[in-house]
């Protein structure tokens, strides 16, 4: 019952909803008003106790991930569902509730945005644009840091690249900024 309410919830956008159906299977049997612990099928990885597999968590991440294959456009909703699926059951023990709630949260109002129209270019990264020195910086700190560790890692200065290309937007500013003092009639001399 609380699955159809929280996926009512999703499709209307009323999250309050869908985050309280949750919330509410995460509390005590006392707070929720029941006579006995909410029962949930083993779920969880077999690594965890049997309580942890035993969370409504595993419910919701699977409610979810069916909800995905059902309904989202882009197959990296459907990735990112299996990498928050992956982060639960790996760090579940070192996690506190309330950070998995904080993710779980998360992982909420990414279902939500599923349901929004939205362009494929938000899944599409830039192409990254480094040359080898660039590349291999971090691994000749890591050597230098290795080979002594008391020695103090200096990055090389700006690169005369770096510097051309601010000097062009800053003579391009000055020129943009005497355009704008020449239209309202100041000079340097007044």
């Amino acid at each position: 019952m609380m699955a159809g309410r929280f996926l009512t919830a999703l499709d209307t956008g009323d999250l309050r909803s869908a985050l309280s159906a949750v919330y509410w299977t995460m509390m005590t049997p006392v707070q929720q008003g029941l006579q006995g612990p909410l029962k949930c099928a083993d779920r969880g990885p077999a690594t965890l106790p049997i309580r942890a597999r035993s969370s409504p968590l595993w419910f919701w991440l699977d409610i979810g991930r069916t909800f995905l294959q059902q309904r989202a456009g882009h197959r990296g909703w459907i990735t990112m569902h299996s990498a928050v699926a992956e982060a639960f059951r790996t760090n579940y023990k070192r996690w506190t509730a309330v950070e998995r709630m904080r993710l779980l949260l998360a992982w909420i109002l990414q279902l939500r945005s599923s349901l929004t129209p939205q362009s494929d270019s938000i899944w599409v990264a830039a192409p990254i644009q480094q040359r080898l020195d660039e590349i291999d910086l971090p691994y000749k700190e890591v050597a230098m840091e290795l080979a002594d560790p008391n020695s103090v890692v200096i990055r090389a200065q700006e690169k005369p690249k770096e510097v051309s290309q601010k000097s062009r937007s800053e003579a391009k500013m000055a020129e943009a900024d005497a355009a704008i003092a020449a239209a309202m009639g100041l000079t340097e001399d007044v």
